[in-house]
């Protein structure tokens, strides 16, 4: 529980996962899979991996919306906006606009978005990600000596029908080659340093290998002030910043090191930290061929 200076607070203690040795190893050319570090193996299976587990198309939106995704859990979720919803090439971009880049509330059954589309579809994803529960994931460390990248070394499991030379992600049950952000940890009030003396989840990454840092509110009684998130129910989640931003009304802050979130406002405390890291071969710069 380190003390830091850019908040003058201290970090949240670790809650370590469960670990297992069962699964699937894949290390880099000239490395053991037994026992090579991170940087060198292709594929872990039992690295905590972002996984999508539902999704929402909504049609463009009159009103606000309420979708109900029944998961027990409230989850990591974002949308995007769909600006060709037909057509041989669709694009799909991410909002603009930050504090429509996340729904307006989560719950362990349902999430809202608001009507600011109302000629656009729109794509929802949410992922294995328990905004509720504290955890630390580990990481083995980094090995000094780099190995080249190589495309040709891996694991592919493709659909019935499909084949292995594919280059739609959609054609695979499995493709080591393609990485999604992995899960470093969740911090919630759960773990907060009592020194702290208030309400504050502080995380720092000491690892030396990228990380993106999210912030949620929980609310605690009926946020009041209108817009999208005025009917948030207590106990729902509300986006409070992705990637350092900052708000000037609440308090979360981030040098990309240490991350904090205070108490916000409208009636709402610190809900958790959600920290990724980058899944590529770091502190290596890596382009991923398929």
């Amino acid at each position: 529980m380190a003390y830091q200076p850019i908040s003058g607070l201290y970090d949240n203690a670790t809650n370590p996962a469960p670990t297992s040795n069962a699964g699937i190893r894949i290390s880099q050319p000239g490395y053991s899979a037994t026992n090579a570090k991170d940087t060198n193996l292709i594929f872990d299976s039992t690295w905590p991996a972002m996984m999508v587990v539902k999704t929402f198309i909504v049609p463009p939106l009159s009103s606000n919306v309420v979708l109900t995704h029944n998961l027990g859990y409230p989850p990591f979720a974002r949308y995007y906006v769909i600006t060709a919803p037909t057509g041989t090439n669709p694009f799909i971009q991410g909002d603009t606009n930050t504090d429509f880049l996340f729904p307006d509330y989560i719950t362990s059954t349902t999430l809202s978005l608001s009507n600011g589309y109302t000629s656009n579809y729109i794509y929802v994803e949410c992922y294995n990600i328990d905004l509720s529960t504290d955890v630390d994931y580990p990481q083995l460390p980094y090995q000094s000596i780099k190995t080249s990248y190589d495309k040709n070394f891996g694991i592919k499991i493709t659909k019935d029908g499909k084949g292995t030379f594919s280059k739609n992600p959609d054609d695979y049950i499995l493709h080591s080659q393609y990485r999604t952000p992995l899960i470093k940890a969740v911090k919630t009030l759960k773990t907060m340093d009592t020194r702290n003396g208030s309400n504050t989840v502080q995380y720092t990454n000491n690892d030396g290998v990228a990380t993106w840092n999210f912030g949620f509110f929980l609310v605690t009684a009926a946020t009041g002030g209108g817009g999208p998130r005025s009917n948030a129910p207590v106990g729902s989640y509300i986006p409070g910043s992705y990637p350092l931003f900052f708000r000037a009304t609440e308090i979360i802050q981030s040098d990309g090191i240490t991350t904090w979130i205070g108490n916000g406002s409208d009636n709402t405390i610190p809900g958790c930290l959600v920290i990724l890291r980058d899944p590529l071969f770091a502190p290596q710069q890596v382009t991923a061929v398929y």
